[in-house]
């Protein structure tokens, strides 16, 4: 006698045990719509039949508190309420291949839904955590103690927000708005008064006393972070009066300049709204560009600075010291100035504000090619039209003006393009170059290819090349064509997908340039 043979599992007692477990993961999902449907005096049979367009809804709702998690959750179980009813459709009498066809539909519906539902949901959260609620945890006493620069007593707790125990931030911080207008020099200033107000005056500049220990004596000095919103990019300064151990304590800024950043960081937002950025900038945006400018009382010499600059370069660093010399220079310039103001025969009345520097000396009103070219006049630029888009329809070409921003006192550099209207009737095209200038990785391009034809040299206590300048991440955008809100959406996440913050230039914010060109040339006529 031989074995008996195996019989193998019959495809139809697969599929049934296949329908009973989707039958009972659908049974409790509607069980949970027939509660929903009970509680809004909803028939039950109605709130079964439409489990799918109520879960649906709920993962609408949720996307708009930006709870994602809670979302995607409800999308699945609506995916799998679409399966089920799929599986357990009786299907049209009489049709049975339109029912097959019909099933087979639904059911490749929802197992589309699905991952169609990760994807879209993961591009509506971006950086955004998986959801907004948080586990409540009652206040502590040393929570508070924490937040509270004046009770840190311990090491740990000194060092996480931004200080240590020989090194120590005082009082509040006193912020300097950036200058809209050029300003006045008086017949006297020192080096505390170019630190505080004159230098970088384009720059937003908290400031704050410190506190340094050095050599078994405390000294008292005065800090500031320099925070360039259009460049995005921010770095450091510090002014030691006459009284200070001044090689000492300036051996301990290595250490001073990222715990006064830190210290900033852990207890003031800054928020910053610039003409390009159509969204806030925090401080924590910003790219440190590692430049330290340290202005003295007194007397270095030579191998004291070039072992502090080393000593900066060690920490990744760049030092830049700012003593008498310095201000002799600014004294020259003063005389420099006077001297001009003297001899002019009708002299400027009018304040100027950030463009008016170079609109007064334009005949004609400007374009926005004029504003690309001019804009920033205090950082060198290189410009080119080196890219170009052809358009098949028309045979059309399209050239596009690029630049490069080189902030050799900030460290900083950044990118601009220029994107000239392309076709009038069909402002589309601007976006749909904006989009190309991403995916033809245009920004990198222009790090690598511009500098190459251009050397350049500065020598800010240390050689500075081009290449040397830290990349804040900032992309400018100027256009003649307008974009709408979506479309910019759309530019901006593109370019963030790459880790860049791009701003906008256009129609609407060059028509205050042509405002403060009439204004100027309507005061300028009125003098003569």
């Amino acid at each position: 006698m031989g074995d008996a043979p195996v019989s193998p599992s019959k495809p139809s007692a697969v599929l049934d045990r296949t329908k009973q477990l989707i039958s009972a993961a659908t049974s409790g999902v509607l069980a949970v719509t027939d509660w929903i449907g009970g509680q809004l005096h909803i028939s039950s049979k109605w709130a079964s039949r439409a489990g799918f367009l109520v879960l649906w809804g709920f993962g609408m709702t949720f996307i708009q508190v930006d709870e994602y998690a809670l979302a995607l959750l409800s999308w699945g179980l609506s995916a799998i309420v679409l399966f089920s009813k799929a599986v357990h459709w009786k299907g049209i009498n009489g049709r049975p291949r339109a029912t097959t066809a019909l099933r087979i539909v639904f059911m490749v519906a929802a197992i589309s839904f699905m991952p169609l539902s990760v994807k879209w949901t993961q591009a509506k959260r971006g950086d955004k955590p998986w959801t907004a609620l948080k586990a409540y945890r009652p206040v502590r006493q040393r929570d508070v103690e924490r937040r509270l620069p004046e009770q840190l007593t311990t090491k740990d707790t000194l060092e996480a927000t931004g200080q240590q125990s020989d090194i120590r931030f005082i009082g509040g911080y006193n912020v300097n708005l950036p200058a809209l207008q050029v300003l006045t020099i008086p017949n006297k200033f020192d080096l505390r008064w170019l630190f505080e107000e004159y230098d970088f005056s384009q720059y937003f500049r908290p400031m704050i006393d410190t506190m340094i220990t050095a050599n078994g004596k405390e000294n008292k000095l005065e800090s500031a972070i320099f925070i360039d919103v259009p460049g995005r990019s921010q770095f450091v300064g510090f002014y030691l009066p006459s009284d200070v151990d001044l090689y000492a304590v300036c051996k301990r800024l290595p250490d001073a300049a990222p715990l006064l950043v830190a210290h900033f960081a852990s207890g003031h937002e800054f928020l910053g709204y610039g003409i390009f950025d159509k969204s806030q900038t925090r401080f924590k945006d910003l790219a440190s560009t590692g430049r330290v400018y340290v202005y003295y009382e007194g007397f270095l010499s030579l191998p004291e600075a070039g072992d502090l600059t080393t000593l900066f370069e060690g920490k990744h660093l760049g030092l830049v010291l700012r003593g008498d010399e310095w201000l002799r220079t600014r004294i020259a310039s003063k005389a420099q100035m006077t001297v001009h103001k003297e001899h002019t025969e009708k002299p400027q009345t009018t304040a100027l504000a950030a463009f008016d520097g170079w609109l007064a000396g334009l005949r004609n009103q400007p374009s926005m090619s004029d504003v690309f070219q001019n804009d920033f006049p205090n950082t060198m630029k290189l410009t080119d039209g080196a890219m170009s888009v052809q358009w098949k329809d028309t045979g059309r070409t399209t050239y596009i003006k690029r630049q490069l921003y080189l902030d050799f006192p900030a460290n900083s550099k950044f990118v601009g393009f220029y994107v000239p209207t392309s076709d009038p009737l069909d402002p589309s095209r601007t976006a749909e170059i904006c989009l190309k200038l991403v995916q033809s990785d245009a920004v990198q391009r222009a790090l690598d290819e511009m500098p190459r034809n251009t050397q350049i040299l500065a020598g800010l206590a240390q050689p500075t090349t081009i290449q040397d300048l830290t990349f804040s991440g900032r992309v400018l955008i100027y256009h003649d064509d307008f974009l709408s809100v979506t479309q910019q959406a759309d530019i901006i996440r593109a370019f963030g997908a790459k880790h860049y913050a791009v701003g906008f230039f256009g129609p609407n914010d060059f028509g205050k340039v042509l405002g403060s060109w009439d204004r100027l040339h309507g005061a300028k006529a009125a003098t003569q």
